[in-house]
């Protein structure tokens, strides 16, 4: 148990007291003289034995503040997709495009060279052999160019394919890979997007078909059976008797008629 030092001189002090009021005058200032190196030692011991509690300070509780979440910006979307870095033999990222950029307008039939920038992310080393592959959408008659040199881990490459632009129009896409010269494809994809406009498109003209003449029939006459010749018909002309003569009437006097006179009363005339 901790003692507090003022409470272990107020007994000294009173004890000194007592001695002092007990002698005389003369006593009492050679007994005050006696003693003080005794109480200053017993004050001193009592001070080393006894330390001095000194409160410690009660830290303060400083809050700690809440992070704020950082939004995670949406990344935006480039030409191809740029995969991170691996330990694989074999690996490839899309650095840029160099000629054709997305959707260019190109007429119908055209052709054209479309050139990428990649660089190895990978362990091994591109041989000259290397070349793109053609992994989907239009095929556009693509044909790819050899890589033509070495390529260290690190590197960037120049990676090229010829394209023929399609008749009709349209937006076309093509999608390709690089490949080793076995064929293996890898790495990340990239693709060509090109438009062929409906204004540069000839309009395809549908010719008649061409009338063929039919063959002439040759008519061979069919001989007509002959006329028959008509048989003359005898005219019989009737025989008349001939005339007879009438003889001429004879003159028969014509009676006179006889008048009938009569009056009025029906009398007959004389």
């Amino acid at each position: 148990m901790k003692h507090n030092p003022a409470r272990l001189l107020l007994p000294l002090l009173s004890v000194g007291v007592l001695i002092l009021t007990s002698c005389g005058t003369s006593a009492k200032a050679a007994s005050i003289n006696e003693l003080l190196p005794e109480v200053n030692t017993a004050v001193a011991e009592t001070l080393t034995a006894e330390p001095t509690n000194t409160p410690t300070p009660t830290p303060t509780l400083t809050p700690t503040p809440t992070p704020t979440e950082t939004p995670t910006p949406t990344a935006t979307p480039t030409s191809t997709s740029i995969p991170s870095y691996s330990y694989t033999c074999n690996a490839s990222a899309f650095v840029a495009d160099v000629t054709i950029p997305d959707y260019s307008e190109v007429a119908p039939g055209e052709t054209f060279r479309k050139t990428w920038l990649l660089e190895n992310t990978g362990t091994c080393v591109w041989d000259q052999s290397y070349r793109m592959g053609f992994v989907g959408g239009y095929g556009m008659s693509g044909n790819p160019k050899k890589i033509g040199q070495t390529i260290y881990p690190g590197q960037e490459a120049y990676l090229t394919v010829d394209f023929t632009a399609p008749d009709t129009a349209g937006q076309y896409i093509s999608y390709w890979r690089l490949g080793t010269k076995q064929g293996a494809l890898f790495g990340t994809s990239v693709y060509v997007a090109i438009n062929v406009p409906y204004d540069l498109v000839q309009p395809t003209s549908t010719s008649l078909p061409t009338n063929t003449p039919l063959p002439t029939a040759t008519l061979t006459p069919t001989p007509l059976p002959p006329t028959p010749t008509p048989t003359a018909t005898e005219t019989l002309t009737p025989t008349l008797p001939p005339p007879t003569n009438t003889p001429a009437p004879t003159n028969t006097p014509t009676p006179t008629p006889t008048r009938d006179h009569r009056d009025h009363w029906g009398r007959r005339g004389r």
